[in-house]
């Protein structure tokens, strides 16, 4: 059955979209029924017409099926970089990585300087030692004063390296204390005296003024040099007693106590090694025991080494001793052999004309703002020229804290030392009268040192410092002390 349709030209629309178009002059056509007949073969395609109006919607057909996967695209050109994201949180450590492999070894350091000998083991008979390797350098010495009474002491071979007129293969040079050859009547160098020889020889040598002389004497520091023709000796080395020393070190006393206990020694420990009070020079303070004629004798440390000179001892006190320290002597020596023409020569020291004392723990008692440190002034010399009021305490001369304390320094030895027309600066404490008190703080002043007093360069003087007398305290049975 047919529809008909008028029209020029008739658009034909298929189920899936155009199909073609009929063209035809006739008044009317027949279309085939398009939902039941078979179709026929495809015509071939006709030129395009005109669209025509668009046509009501039909309903929605069923879906076709997939058409197969089209080929892939051609990639996309590549898009700008995007802005920095915010930092991410920081990973796990990570395992630790190998050892890296070995460096090439350094060049070898230059050898460093020795240091000091060590001091001997305990288990080894250190004072046997010490007596064996030193019998030969210890000597005894005697006077016979002008009022005929004979006194004894000793004394020791030793080396001055650090004089310039130094002669060993000349001469062999002989250390003692001022005391064992100053006439105490006369308070001159005795005119007897002799040098005894015990080991390894028995020989004596007589002060004569050619070939045994005496070359220098300091009074105030118990200092005594005297010298012998000739090479065969055997000479002890010293050293530093403040900077290799120590309190507790052991230490050994060779001499000849009493003139009849020949060649002997003893033995103690170090109580102070810069020990000085208002009756002795800066000492070596021992508890090793002396009696008398070991005056002037080697103190001598367990490696062999001289740190001092027998001088002193507290009468009636056992086991309180004391010998000139290395550090004072050493710079009186080189003075005496750097400046020997002929006669004894006399040590240029310093002066300030003082008797002092030494600050105790009791003056604290009395004076709260005081400290246990430096001398307070109980006299003056009026022949110098005079910088403090009795009682001041002086705490400080140059560089050096004065006082008995382990920290702190001799007032002696800073004062000797010191040659005349010098200037040294002086720390103080005055003390006022009036209200029986002490300034809260310190004052200062530059003071010159003076010339010593002939008149106070006397054995025992109570000026600057006054060394006590023989170590025993009383003469010899026979008329003799050291």
């Amino acid at each position: 059955m047919a529809a008909q349709i008028y029209a020029s030209n008739i658009l034909i629309m298929g189920p899936t979209g155009v199909v073609g178009t009929i063209s035809g002059s006739a008044d009317h056509i027949m279309i085939p029924n398009l939902l039941g007949g078979a179709t026929g073969p495809t015509g071939a395609l006709g030129p395009t017409g005109p669209y025509g109006f668009t046509g009501f919607t039909g309903p929605t057909g069923e879906q076709g099926l997939t058409g197969p996967t089209g080929a892939i695209g051609v990639q996309g050109s590549t898009g700008s970089v995007g802005s920095t994201g915010p930092t991410g949180n920081q990973g796990a450590t990570g395992t630790t990585g190998p050892t890296g492999a070995t460096g090439t070894q350094g060049y070898t350091g230059p050898t460093g300087i020795q240091g000091p000998t060590g001091q001997q083991g305990a288990g080894a008979n250190a004072a046997a030692t010490v007596y064996a390797n030193s019998i030969n350098s210890v000597v005894v010495i005697t006077i016979l004063t002008a009022s005929s009474q004979i006194y004894g002491g000793s004394g020791n071979f030793v080396t001055i390296p650090e004089s310039t007129n130094y002669n060993p293969a000349s001469y062999g040079y002989v250390l003692t204390a001022a005391h064992v050859v100053v006439d105490p009547g006369t308070n001159a160098i005795c005119n007897d005296i002799w040098i005894h020889i015990t080991y390894p020889s028995n020989i004596s040598y007589k002060v004569n003024g050619t070939s045994v002389r005496v070359m220098g004497v300091d009074k105030i520091a118990d200092v005594a040099l005297l010298r012998i023709d000739g090479a065969s000796f055997s000479p002890l080395s010293y050293k530093d007693s403040r900077t290799q020393l120590s309190v507790g070190d052991p230490i050994n006393i060779i001499g000849y106590p009493l003139l009849n206990d020949i060649q002997s020694i003893t033995r103690g420990v170090v109580r102070d090694y810069k020990f000085s009070d208002s009756s002795t020079p800066e000492s070596i303070f021992t508890d090793a025991s002396i009696f008398g004629g070991n005056s002037g004798g080697p103190v001598i440390a367990d490696d062999g080494y001289q740190v001092g000179i027998l001088s002193w001892g507290l009468s009636g006190i056992e086991n309180m001793n004391g010998a000139v320290a290395s550090y004072l002597f050493k710079p009186i020596i080189k003075y005496f052999c750097d400046n020997y023409a002929g006669s004894p020569v006399s040590f240029p020291k310093g002066y300030l004309g003082i008797n002092n004392s030494y600050v105790s723990p009791t003056l604290p008692m009395s004076y709260s703002n005081i400290k246990i440190e430096g001398v307070r002034i109980t006299g003056f010399d009026p022949t110098v020229p005079k910088y403090f009021n009795f009682y001041d305490i002086i705490t400080q001369v140059g560089s050096e804290r004065i006082g008995q304390l382990n920290s702190q320094f001799p007032f002696f030895t800073a004062v000797h030392l010191t040659r005349p027309t010098s200037t040294l600066q002086v720390n103080y404490i005055r003390f006022v009268s009036s209200t029986n008190s002490y300034n809260s703080t310190e004052s200062s002043t530059i003071v010159t040192v003076s010339v010593f007093n002939p008149a106070a360069d006397v054995l025992f003087s109570s000026y600057h410092s006054k060394p006590l007398p023989w170590p025993e305290g009383v003469p010899f049975p026979t008329n003799s002390s050291t």
